[in-house]
């Protein structure tokens, strides 16, 4: 039953993302009308900062009982995290741009986030993480010396992040799923709690990424050039689905921190 349930939620949000954003750039000028977009994606992203708060909370709280490596990986993801944020924000409101630093978080991030499935998924041949990490720090080398530098988001390094991290979730995803059926469906407490973390902290890795590479990638596709308007639409989305993940984060350490 949790399986459809959370296979429902997946599809609900990605679908609800789409036409959202759809409908959206359909009416924007009717909503720039009424709406001043740049107030929007302030306090969005505002909101996006600050739910990274809520899942380190859970973590500094419970890190005593957690077992699992990647569960500490995870909690250095959002110190740095939340030290990104905190260091982008200044050098913003110091009129300095923060893309040098936001590229660079994006390779970190993407390493981290490696390395947690590498240990989620320790008990298998994982060159198949260890090879697609090699090749993308060598693009990511060859793309800032010779190809779009630090000074502007690199979105070619961005892509291949997220298509890398979604198609890792789906690996483990395809792991965990059957973890029910392994346990003859009979779940003790404690079976119980693991089966809800990794799949709460998968499925944010997960929507968060696909959510990226829709509004990073394809949608900027149909919509070229660019608007300002719609780069704005894209921002707020993008901060509405960070702060998703980092709810997703905080429900899968919170039942982590029931392990006993």
């Amino acid at each position: 039953m949790i399986i459809k349930m959370i296979h429902f939620f997946k599809i609900f949000t990605l679908t609800f993302f789409l036409f959202t954003f759809s409908d959206v750039i359909e009416n924007q000028q009717y909503i720039q009308s009424f709406v001043d977009l740049t107030e929007v994606v302030k306090w969005s992203g505002y909101i996006s900062y600050f739910s990274v708060l809520l899942p380190l909370c859970l973590f500094l709280l419970n890190r005593s009982k957690f077992t699992k490596e990647s569960l500490y990986i995870l909690g250095i993801l959002l110190c740095v995290t939340a030290a990104f944020h905190l260091v982008s924000y200044l050098l913003v409101e110091s009129g300095v741009s923060n893309l040098p630093l936001t590229n660079f978080y994006l390779l970190i991030q993407f390493l981290l986030i490696s390395w947690m499935y590498k240990d989620l998924l320790k008990k298998r041949n994982t060159e198949f993480i260890k090879i697609p990490v090699m090749v993308f720090i060598g693009v990511f080398i060859i793309n800032t010396v010779f190809g779009q530098g630090l000074f502007i988001l690199q979105s070619f390094t961005n892509t291949m992040s997220s298509i890398m991290l979604v198609y890792f979730s789906i690996s483990y995803f395809n792991r965990i799923k059957r973890l029910p059926y392994k346990l003859n469906n009979d779940f003790t407490p404690g079976k119980d709690v693991k089966f809800k973390t990794l799949h709460f902290i998968n499925m944010a890795v997960f929507l968060y990424f696909v959510i990226d590479f829709l509004l990073f990638t394809v949608i900027p596709l149909f919509l070229n050039p660019l608007s300002e308007q719609s780069a704005y639409y894209i921002d707020v989305f993008n901060n509405t689905a960070n702060s998703m993940k980092n709810i997703w984060f905080a429900i899968g350490l919170y039942w982590a921190g029931r392990i006993d």
